[in-house]
């Protein structure tokens, strides 16, 4: 019974996914997965029975990347994996993975599940499949019309690890509140973290009280071009990678955490030839002018977005930030005045600074709030980003929500090749 029953998901998963595409009402990651959610959400544990191990990474920053740096590290381990490619993180494109790893007859293509997930999502699906991982990244204020408050994304987390059954856990032990908040499960878990003054600035961070049993800690950071930096495990290792910014340090050491006592140090040649994945320092090139692409979705992101533009001691700047207010960016769009613009346009020399998206003007009185010399005329309407910008022969910078990244990109995708998304999130 079972059986036919996961042989009748299967099918009608993978002929909403054809309908969805050729009728181009999406890219197929979630209409299959949006059908079972709405009317037979607890099936998703008959689709997720016989996985050998299931991973699942959330907190508010680093889902994707560190989602797709596991990716990178086991399929050059030859091991075939399912993952939420798209980065639909959420419960309808999670299932969509779980129906698409199963073959017509209901048989797994793959034994080993890495899965980001959104935060309030989390514990919906640890009710149904349990993780084997779980990797806490960070929390931050997220989006709170979407989310809530700080402390209701922490019991999600604590849920999650009860439903779960002591999984293997990895936290980021630099934020001392999610550690705190946690400190019942320290005792088996696994943390990362980075020994140098370049730490992020947690949201109302307290000192520590506990920290995990074992740890793996990045220390001589170094962000220029390449980002690299030192790992003291057996022997000292020198860590390699493309990805820009003290941020990805701490969604390399998540990786790091979750696979070395596997793998060993075969995963250090992984990390130093993954690249950027979508929107995380993605360069595109048009004529003779690169874009370097950079979401943001909250106060501590933008930050460190900027602290990293800023260590690149980039001379006249041109810079964009496209700001949306669709559901999938957050409607509310306040956290703009919790964020740090006044250092980043004291210290920056710019050529020109922009703004757009449904909420650019917002944007734009926030940048002269903070110092920026800018009129509505610095405000450009989504479609003529490109057009302003494509002869300049110089970079752009174009800092984006969710949604305006989405834009952006469809727009350069008119003047040249752009990786589909799916192939982004590897």
């Amino acid at each position: 019974m079972h059986r036919l029953l996961l042989v009748l998901i299967i099918a009608l998963g993978n002929f909403l996914g054809v309908v969805s595409r050729t009728f181009k009402l999406g890219s197929g990651t979630s209409a299959p997965g949006y059908f079972l959610e709405a009317y037979f959400p607890s099936l998703i544990k008959l689709l997720g029975k016989g996985y050998e191990e299931v991973i699942m990474i959330s907190g508010t920053n680093g889902k994707t990347t560190t989602r797709a740096l596991l990716n990178k590290i086991y399929q050059d381990q030859n091991i075939p994996i399912m993952s939420n490619y798209g980065g639909a993180n959420i419960f309808r494109g999670i299932a969509t993975a779980f129906i698409k790893n199963r073959t017509w007859s209901g048989d797994l293509k793959s034994k080993i599940a890495i899965l980001e997930v959104e935060e309030a999502t989390l514990p919906k699906l640890t009710k149904h499949i349990p993780a084997t991982t779980l990797i806490l990244t960070n929390i931050f204020r997220d989006q709170l019309d979407a989310y809530g408050e700080i402390d209701q994304t922490l019991a999600y987390f604590k849920t999650a690890i009860k439903q779960s059954h002591e999984p293997k856990l990895i936290i980021n032990q630099d934020d001392y509140k999610l550690c705190n908040f946690l400190s019942d499960y320290l005792d088996y878990s696994i943390g990362f973290g980075i020994n140098s003054t370049q730490k992020p600035k947690y949201e109302n961070s307290a000192k520590p009280t506990k920290k995990p049993s074992k740890s793996y800690i990045a220390r001589d950071i170094t962000t220029k071009e390449n980002t690299s930096f030192v790992l003291d495990l057996n022997s000292k290792h020198t860590i390699s990678s493309k990805l820009p910014g003290v941020f990805n340090v701490y969604n390399i050491m998540a990786a790091i955490s979750a696979t070395y006592d596997q793998f060993g140090e075969d995963i250090f040649e992984s990390i130093k030839n993954f690249n950027n994945v979508f929107g995380r320092g993605e360069s595109i090139t048009v004529g003779n002018t690169t874009y370097k692409l950079f979401l943001v979705k909250n106060p501590a992101g933008f930050e460190e977005i900027l602290h990293y533009l800023l260590s690149q001691n980039i001379p006249n700047m041109n810079i964009t930030m496209a700001i949306n207010d669709n559901t999938a960016d957050g409607k509310d769009v306040s956290w703009l005045w919790d964020v740090d613009f006044e250092s980043f346009i004291e210290k920056q020399e710019f050529d020109q600074v922009n703004t757009s998206g449904s909420r650019g003007l917002d944007m734009l009185l926030r940048l002269e709030y903070a110092g920026a010399q800018v009129t509505e005329k610095n405000y450009i309407p989504a479609p003529d980003i490109l057009n302003k910008t494509k002869d300049t022969g110089q970079t752009q910078y174009i800092l984006c929500t969710y949604t305006a990244l989405l834009e952006v990109r469809k727009n350069l995708s008119k003047h040249t090749a752009v990786q589909d998304l799916n192939d982004l999130s590897n």
